[in-house]
């Protein structure tokens, strides 16, 4: 929850106003409701077993979910991976026009920077990660063979599986 809080004040300043949840934990937890209230997000909560109250992010939920299981799916990646997925999903959805802002992208609206596509990259394919020349000998491989799982979101860098040494 904490790497999302950041994103809440985009570089541009415009601050979120309100925020419209169900009552899952992560919403209604002690640490996030006090976080609300010291920047001022008024919170909207929908009733129990009513998720219509909340259409909007009950249909990109469902997108996300979809975009997710065809990821994992098209990879060969068993359902251990979900949360990869939909990470990576919803980079790549962030990344897409869309008409709710009349052909424009959401990262680019929310942010003011341009999009780089070279960041974007097939999920579950084949990669070759770097290993740094301080933890290996002259005569180890340079790279390992990794699968990727989608862009570390706090690092320049991507988020990969070495299947050989299982991490």
């Amino acid at each position: 929850l904490k790497q999302y809080i950041g994103e809440i004040l985009n570089p541009e300043g415009i601050r979120l106003r309100t925020l419209r949840t169900d009552n899952g934990g992560e919403f209604i937890g002690s640490e996030f409701v006090a976080y609300c209230k010291t920047v001022g997000i008024h919170r909207e909560l929908t009733s129990r077993y009513a998720p219509s109250q909340n259409g909007v992010a009950e249909r990109a939920m469902r997108t996300l979910v979809e975009m997710s299981r065809t990821m994992l799916h098209y990879a060969g990646l068993s359902a251990q991976w979900w949360t990869y997925a939909v990470l990576y999903a919803s980079y790549v959805r962030n990344r897409c026009t869309t008409k709710a802002l009349d052909g424009n992208i959401p990262f680019e609206a929310w942010t003011g920077n341009r999009v780089d596509l070279s960041t974007v990259h097939p999920f579950g394919s084949t990669v070759y990660a770097k290993v740094p020349d301080e933890t290996r000998t002259k005569w180890d491989d340079k790279s390992v063979k990794c699968i990727f799982l989608g862009v570390d979101s706090n690092h320049k860098s991507y988020t990969v599986y070495n299947p050989t040494k299982d991490r």
